[in-house]
Parts: C-alpha cells; sequence; structure tokens
C-alpha cells in the first residue's frame, strides 16, 4: 500500500491520507495520490514537495489548482531547464518550464499549450558540504525567503516519525481494505488530536506549537482523557482541558545553541533469532 499525507509545516496538522495498492493491476504512484489530495487542500496554499514530487505532471497540476508551489527539482532535471547553465548556490533565473517527451508520454492527457513559468533558486544543501539544490517556485518572494520557506518541508519528516513510532501506525493491523482505511484514519486523527492541543497550549504560552515535545504532548493527552470523557459537568471538562493544556505547555523543547556533538544514528531492532557466528555449524536439529 502507498499512502501520501499533507501536513500543515507549522503546525503539524495532517490531512486525511489518500492510499492506494502498491502492486497489480491498480497500482498508483505517490504522484497520483497527491494529485487527488490537492482538492482538500486550503485554496490559499503553498506547496513545499520535495524531489520524489518535482516533476512536471505534478507540478502542473498544483499551478493549474491556483495553489503556490515551491518544489525540489533533480540536478539533472534542473540543467534540463536551465538549458545546461549551472548556477552558483544564491543565485536564482526565470525559466518556462516545459514537459519532456517522457512527461508528453506518461501523461498524454497534457495540453499541447502546457507550460509553467516560474524561477529556479540555487540554495546550499545546509547539511552537506559543497552540494546544491534546484528549488522551483511560482512565488514572487526573493530567493533567501523561498529557501527559508523550503527549509519547513523537514518537519514533515518529523511529522510523519511521529506518526510511525509515537502514534505507532507503522504497523497495520487491519485484515481488509475496510478496516485498513479505518485505522488510517483513527491514527491521523488521533495524531491531529494532540497537534491541536500543542497548538492551543503553545498559543497560551506565548511559544510556537513546534517547540514543544509532540511525545510529551502525547502523554499528557492519554492521561487526561479519561478524566475529559467522565467529567459529569461543563465546569469539570473545562477544568481538565485548561490542566491538560497547562502541563503540555511544560514540554518545551530544548533549544541548542550549537550542532551535536555526535552524530544522530538509529538504533537496531534486535534479531527474532540468533544467528550463528561465522565458521560455526548450525546444531544437528535445526539443520
Amino acid at each position: 500500500m502507498k499512502v501520501v499525507v499533507f501536513h500543515d509545516a507549522v503546525t503539524g496538522l495532517a490531512q486525511l491520507p489518500i492510499q492506494g495498492p502498491m502492486y497489480g493491476s491498480e497500482a498508483v504512484s505517490e504522484q497520483e495520490l497527491a494529485r487527488e489530495g490537492l482538492s482538500r487542500l486550503p485554496a490559499d496554499a503553498v506547496i513545499l514537495a520535495d524531489g520524489n514530487f518535482g516533476i512536471f505532471d505534478f507540478s502542473y497540476q498544483v499551478v493549474e489548482s491556483g495553489r503556490g508551489l515551491v518544489v525540489r527539482l533533480t540536478k539533472e532535471r534542473a540543467l534540463r531547464i536551465l538549458r545546461c547553465q549551472p548556477l552558483g548556490a544564491g543565485a536564482e533565473r526565470a525559466v518556462v518550464w516545459s514537459p519532456s517527451a517522457w512527461d508528453r508520454k506518461a501523461h498524454p492527457e497534457l495540453p499541447e499549450s502546457a507550460e509553467l513559468k516560474g524561477r529556479i533558486v540555487v540554495v546550499a544543501h545546509p547539511a552537506r558540504s559543497g552540494e546544491r539544490m534546484y528549488l522551483f517556485t511560482t512565488l514572487d518572494l526573493p530567493a533567501r525567503e523561498i529557501a527559508d520557506l523550503y527549509a519547513l518541508r523537514w518537519n514533515v519528516e518529523t511529522d510523519l516519525r511521529s506518526l510511525k513510532k509515537t502514534v505507532a501506525l507503522q504497523r497495520l493491523s487491519g485484515r481488509s481494505v475496510a478496516t485498513v482505511r479505518k485505522e488510517l484514519a483513527m491514527a491521523v486523527t488521533a495524531y491531529n488530536l494532540v497537534r491541536a492541543v500543542m497548538w492551543s497550549a503553545a498559543a497560551r504560552a506565548g511559544l510556537k506549537p513546534r517547540q514543544l515535545s509532540f511525545s510529551g504532548v502525547y502523554g499528557v493527552v492519554q492521561a487526561v482523557l479519561p478524566h475529559l470523557a467522565m467529567a459529569d459537568s461543563e465546569s469539570r471538562l473545562d477544568y481538565w482541558i485548561e490542566r491538560m493544556l497547562a502541563h503540555a505547555a511544560k514540554f518545551k523543547l530544548p533549544q541548542r545553541s550549537r550542532r551535536r556533538s555526535f552524530p544522530r544514528h538509529v538504533w537496531g531492532q534486535g534479531a527474532k533469532f540468533p544467528a550463528p557466528r561465522r565458521g560455526n555449524s548450525l546444531p544437528e536439529e535445526s539443520k
């Protein structure tokens, strides 16, 4: 199964997921699912997308929907649009992006006049020295603001971690299509409840929503939910909501003054069964 979810880059709130089969005659791509989800977004939304969505057809659908766009392009695609004229970091150039022969073959529904007018903005990669990122945008903003706007897209990576790990959406237990869809919807609804609490708590404390710890606020919501369910009056309900928001505001993330002194690593999951040492034969009963 493939799943696409649109997230608000500031609050982290997520739209209901769009899903489709990964294999078989009805298999769909992530780009197809994303096109389907565009209609659910606010009319004035600006789409921030990584290189996986930096293709002509998806970008064209975004612009045709009347929404702004900042999308990362592969170096090869950017140079083709620039007609092989490389730009240095910090440079920008107005371009007209036309569909390639492959684009037209893959998407025959594209009109003959299809093209995109915008700019390519080149920025230094924040984590890889010497590497550049090529951003295509339709927004009339300075290059520095375009780069800062695209940087917000990284927030979605941490949102996905919260969905998979904290909300336990990494593995689904449903045995039918209908059950899996319900499981996805309920998980995203629970995730959005925590995000809504974070937004309200941060607003009261004069913070930004993403300055609070998702896992910390998630624990607060879990602890308070039984009390909210058992509240027998509006005053008791208000009491527990106030306590929930007050405690949630205490889970402020530390503000790092410098980079980590050690690289981040992914902890191993561990093996279910012991592996034989090299050179040793397996026990007789396991052969």
